[in-house]
Parts: C-alpha cells; structure tokens; sequence
C-alpha cells in the first residue's frame, strides 16, 4: 500500500467542499502526512476560448488542480463531486470528473 505524504485538497464554495476538506485534513492528521489547500473557482462563472477545443472545466482541472499537485508533487488529491448528473452535467460539467481524467496523482472524491 502506497504512504500517503502530502496530500492536496481541491475546494470551492460549495458544502461538499467543506466535506472534502474535513476529511482530507482527517486523512493527512492520521498519515501525518503534509497538507495543501488549492481553491478552485466556479466553473460555470468561467469563459472558454472560443479558438480552442477546451472546456472551461477541462481547463480549471488543469490550472487549478493537476498542475499545482504535478508542481508540489502530491501523492493524493482530495476533492468533493457536487453528483451532477443528466443535462446539468452536460452543460455545467465536472471539475471532478476532468481532474480525474486528466491526473496522474490517485484521487479521493468525497461524494455529496
């Protein structure tokens, strides 16, 4: 089983944010493993380039989230999934759904 030494918790404004968090802050005490906070924005309050084929969720799982973990080099991301489903995930997407598409680092999502 792979040690966990600095783990990464991804939060916004919503509740299961602030879930995520408590957990990942739980997780990190338990392991004694070091802890980051990045906060993401809204993706929905964000603008894609009408020039490129990225989405403006596509691109705050990579600015916000995979970058900062690649660059700190996190061993875990934790983060929370609001469980949008049906035409709201189409429209508004999943900063969730992307990092896990996008990272190389293992995740934790901490459901709604």
């Amino acid at each position: 089983m792979e040690i966990y030494k600095k783990i990464l918790i991804a939060i916004d404004d919503s509740k299961v944010s602030l879930k995520a968090a408590e957990m990942g802050i739980q997780l990190s005490t338990q392991l004694g493993a070091e802890c980051a906070i990045v906060f993401v924005i809204d993706a929905t309050k964000t603008h894609g380039d009408v020039y490129s084929e990225e989405l403006p969720h596509d691109r705050l799982a990579k600015l916000g989230i995979v970058n900062t973990a690649e660059e700190w080099q996190a061993d875990l991301i934790v983060m929370g999934t609001s469980g949008k489903s049906g035409i709201k995930r189409i429209f508004l997407g999943s900063t969730a759904e992307n990092t896990i598409r996008l990272s190389k680092t293992p995740l934790l999502i901490v459901p709604n």
